[in-house]
């Protein structure tokens, strides 16, 4: 079936879903087994990150408990997009390896993997022009407040809102566009994103809720962890080392909405081919 054939037709939902979850429970030792360096190597980034942050992050709940802003939204706005774009290499040559697990049955030939070539490059280039799309918004609502410091707490929750509004369209929008993504990690790049937009035309709304039940563990995880610290003294290693674990769970379990992306590319541009 082709994209111009898929298009007239509806991604099935709820076994797209659990066959993202199931894949990954089924492969979870794989993953480790090819993920484990680069988490090694990552780990201490991410702690001197998180250690940079921690401050701002406790002024953050202090500044949300009192309704007040914090005094420099525009750094922690800036830590935000450094961090971010630190997760970029590992998050891109795991997917990488992923979708090729998934629609190629390719499994790493060695536990000592750090692929960084053409390929995951690109991917990562792609992830983080559909990234902006979804994440614009709120960074831009972020900007405003790091701006207009002495905007009131009724005008910042309003610019809030609308952020928050902008970034539910723009993932609806990018959900669409991922699908460029399994492309790249296969190297087909004759598929653009015009290829996309048109083979998933009429199941955006399916895509957008179905990265999101692949993510809800992830969300929820990272809510109780925060939740906890807002409510726990805690000192600011014990912040870093929780931070970096929610990092770490992100990373991992966020290959089940790869998952879900790698099944949705191959419904759209490749029907026939079954999941392994």
């Amino acid at each position: 079936m082709t994209a111009t054939d898929a298009t007239f037709t509806k991604l099935p939902f709820w076994r797209t879903v659990g066959h993202s979850y199931a894949l990954w429970l089924r492969n979870f030792p794989e993953l480790i087994r090819f993920a484990w360096l680069w988490l090694a190597v990552m780990v201490p980034v991410f702690a001197v990150l998180m250690w940079w942050q921690a401050p701002l992050f406790a002024e953050l709940i202090q500044a949300a408990g009192t309704n007040r802003q914090v005094s420099n939204p525009g750094f922690l706005l800036l830590i935000q997009v450094i961090s971010t774009v630190a997760m970029l290499p590992i998050l891109s040559s795991l997917a990488v390896a992923w979708h090729r697990l998934l629609l190629r049955d390719e499994r790493v030939a060695s536990s000592i993997y750090l692929r960084l070539d053409r390929v995951v490059i690109g991917y990562a280039g792609l992830l983080f022009i559909t990234g902006v799309m979804a994440s614009a918004p709120q960074y831009a609502s972020q900007l405003y407040d790091a701006i207009f410091l002495e905007a009131d707490v009724t005008e910042s929750t309003v610019i809030s809102i609308l952020g928050f509004i902008g970034s539910i369209i723009g993932l609806f929008i990018a959900g669409r566009l991922f699908m460029v993504l399994p492309a790249r990690a296969l190297d087909r790049t004759e598929i653009t994103f015009a290829d996309a937009w048109s083979a998933t035309r009429r199941n955006g709304w399916r895509l957008f809720f179905g990265y999101f039940l692949c993510i809800l563990p992830i969300g929820v995880f990272a809510g109780l962890v925060s939740l906890k610290l807002v409510t726990l003294n805690a000192s600011q290693l014990v912040v870093v080392a929780l931070w970096v674990a929610v990092s770490v769970a992100e990373i991992l379990g966020g290959l089940i909405a790869v998952g879900f992306l790698s099944l949705a590319y191959r419904y759209f541009f490749e029907a026939g081919r079954n999941p392994r």
